[in-house]
């Protein structure tokens, strides 16, 4: 039987209220953990770029907090690579005749 990630972060929670115990979860789904968690660290290599609670997370100006919570594709991380034409990348010519 395959637990969903949601699942086991609901009884992670549960059990972290029922012992008065610190978890710390690591994810990518902002909107998941969120939901469960008191507080949020959102770290870039080698440094934590901002921190709160949800509430305060969700209501940043930070546009590195804004882009990731809002799942923006354009910000201060990018998505858009360079990269060679298809044709290139196939070895295709495109020169002319």
């Amino acid at each position: 039987m395959r637990l969903s990630g949601s699942v086991v972060a609901r009884l992670s929670r549960q059990l972290n209220d029922s012992l008065g115990t610190t978890s710390i979860t690591v994810s990518h789904d902002i909107q998941e953990c969120a939901e469960i968690v008191d507080y949020l660290y959102f770290r870039l290599p080698g440094r934590i770029v901002a921190h709160g609670t949800p509430a305060e997370m969700r209501g940043s100006s930070q546009p590195f907090v804004d882009q990731f919570v809002n799942g923006k594709p354009d910000g201060p991380i990018p998505f858009h690579y360079p990269a060679t034409g298809y044709a290139t990348e196939l070895s295709l010519s495109t020169g002319a005749g």
